[in-house]
């Protein structure tokens, strides 16, 4: 039996991180349609990759589900995403994904 047997993986604890933090700049996409909701989603990761930002919060809604699902598509394939997930906040739940931005190296 190893040590880390049972313990988070490092992706699980950055999305651990991710979620527990409180966020000044959310991304809100209620009323966008998914054409619109992708570049908004687009610019938003880029500039939080920009200023430095590791974590990030994208709002989606309810709704009938496209917007969510077209949220996470984008995410799965997106360069500077290292990894993400539905909030598990019950407040949050179905709503909200959390995301964790690739390390940018350049502003160390």
């Amino acid at each position: 039996m190893g040590e880390d047997e049972g313990s988070p993986n490092p992706k699980e604890l950055l999305l651990q991180a991710a979620e527990a933090k409180r966020y000044k700049n959310t991304l809100d996409l209620h009323g966008l349609d998914v054409e619109a909701a992708g570049v908004r989603i687009d610019q938003y990761l880029y500039g939080q990759f920009t200023a430095g930002q590791r974590f990030c919060r994208i709002m989606h809604g309810k709704g009938t589900g496209k917007l969510r699902q077209s949220t996470l598509d984008l995410l799965a394939g997106h360069p500077l995403v290292e990894a993400f997930r539905s909030s598990t906040r019950p407040e949050e739940q179905g709503a909200v994904i959390y995301v964790v931005l690739q390390e940018n190296v350049s502003e160390h």
